[in-house]
């Protein structure tokens, strides 16, 4: 898992800009040729160029848009339900003010808050998942869920996945457990933008999905205007997530698909 981690840092901006940049600049020292030095140069051009429009609210919103395509605000359709299942997304930890435990990440609170106003409609009984951190003594991230759940919403948490460490693994062993209880058919809570990965991984664990995202990026502006091409930090993070998440799709394919 730290090699997986490692490589996506390289993998992802700025850090994969900022390394072809540093590369092409000390490559044209040794290599004095001119093609190379004018290659070097389109490298650098075109990763400062791609940076720049990763910041703009046109391209984030255009790359977030390609990840929510197919799913929308939750309905109740033909399939019944019979449990929610709410994945993780990280924890804030040692928290300060919290008595130095961990808590959970500001990603998921918005998941658990979208799955408790849900659930007040829904009435499901709920799965949480996600597993502990590496050479930690703090709990679960599972565990941390459901207290946090039971604590702050007043919603119970029936079971606790709390062994994954990744979206596949939060699949596969949330279906085995489901599996003793003889049920087929979740509603799943995560972010819009993960949705994607999330129900094929469940679906390929043998899971029915109600998909039930949170926290749409894209399609809230019907027109561009001329301010939607200025750089901004949000947007640069939103891109972030979601080349992110291609990343993470491609690897699934390849590995668990």
């Amino acid at each position: 898992m730290l090699i997986i981690s490692f490589a996506k840092y390289f993998l992802l901006p700025p850090v994969f800009n900022i390394v072809l940049i540093v590369l092409a600049f000390i490559s044209r020292a040794f290599i004095q040729r001119f093609w190379w030095r004018y290659m070097t140069m389109i490298i650098i051009w075109l990763s400062l160029i791609s940076l720049y429009l990763l910041c703009t609210p046109v391209v984030s919103s255009y790359l977030m848009s390609l990840l929510e395509s197919g799913y929308s605000v939750y309905a109740s359709g033909e399939e019944k339900p019979e449990a929610m299942v709410i994945l993780g997304a990280g924890r804030h930890r040692n928290a300060q003010e919290f008595g130095g435990k961990d808590i959970p990440s500001a990603f998921e609170l918005e998941r658990m808050t979208y799955a408790a106003y849900l659930n007040k409609q829904l009435n499901l009984p709920i799965l949480v998942t996600g597993g502990k951190l590496l050479g930690s003594d703090q709990p679960p991230e599972a565990k941390i869920m459901a207290d946090f759940l039971q604590e702050n919403y007043g919603v119970e948490v029936r079971w606790q996945e709390d062994k994954s460490r990744n979206t596949w693994e939060n699949a596969l062993y949330t279906q085995q457990m489901l599996a003793k209880e003889n049920i087929r058919t979740v509603v799943l809570v995560t972010h819009s933008w993960h949705m994607k990965r999330s129900v094929a991984s469940f679906e390929r664990a043998g899971l029915n999905v109600v998909p039930a995202p949170t926290r749409f990026i894209s399609g809230r502006s019907k027109s561009v205007m001329w301010y939607h091409w200025l750089p901004t930090p949000k947007s640069f993070t939103n891109a972030t997530y979601a080349l992110h998440e291609f990343v993470g799709l491609l690897w699934y394919r390849w590995k668990y698909f």
